[in-house]
């Protein structure tokens, strides 16, 4: 949510609901499933698309692609920093997102977290390695949580960097996408 609509996917099409509507209307129709979403107050909707595409969206309804960090074939989770920046998981540089059961059958760890500057369109690369990183949630010190499914638990991506720090671990299920909840908790999908 933007604070004014709530945005998802449905297949190809993003679609918003406008707060105390019930009707949703299509905002954006891709050549490819959408993969991953973030919306923020005064931000451009932020789109991944299953065939490697980053899209932002203006209210305007104005498209511009974003750069690929490493490659990216998987984005799996988006979520803007505050500080001009986005934060992208791609889940695997094997597989493409609509291929997860193929990447967890191989036991891969190939997914990376990174980090796009929007204004410079340079990308850096935050975490490697990982079991299928599917949500991210960035704290107020600056740090991101991401949920790595493969390994079903949560990792703490310091804000200075260094090596990711478990959470949660042992958790039931395949942990995917987080969400910041009302009360300052979170939600876990």
């Amino acid at each position: 949510s933007n604070g004014e609509y709530l945005f998802f996917s449905s297949g190809d099409r993003v679609l918003a609901m406008e707060a105390g509507s019930s009707a949703a209307e299509e905002v954006a129709k891709f050549d490819s499933p959408v993969t991953a979403l973030a919306a923020a107050p005064g931000q451009p909707l932020a789109i991944g698309l299953d065939d490697g595409t980053l899209r932002l969206l203006s209210d305007a309804g104005d498209q511009r692609d974003l750069p690929a960090p490493g490659g990216l074939k998987c984005p799996t989770a988006l979520a803007f920093d505050g500080k001009g920046g986005l934060v992208v998981c791609q889940g695997s540089s094997r597989h493409k997102a609509g291929d997860w059961a193929v990447d967890i059958m191989e036991k891969n760890a190939a997914g990376s977290v990174w980090r796009i500057d929007l204004a410079a369109g340079k990308a850096a690369s935050l975490a490697q390695n990982l079991a299928f990183p599917y949500g991210a949630l960035v704290e107020a010190d600056g740090s991101i949580v991401v949920s790595e499914a493969w390994r079903h638990r949560l990792l703490r991506l310091p804000a200075g960097g260094g090596a990711p720090v478990p959470v949660l671990t042992k958790l039931s299920g395949y942990p995917a996408r987080l969400m910041r909840a009302g009360d300052g908790g979170a939600w876990l999908a």
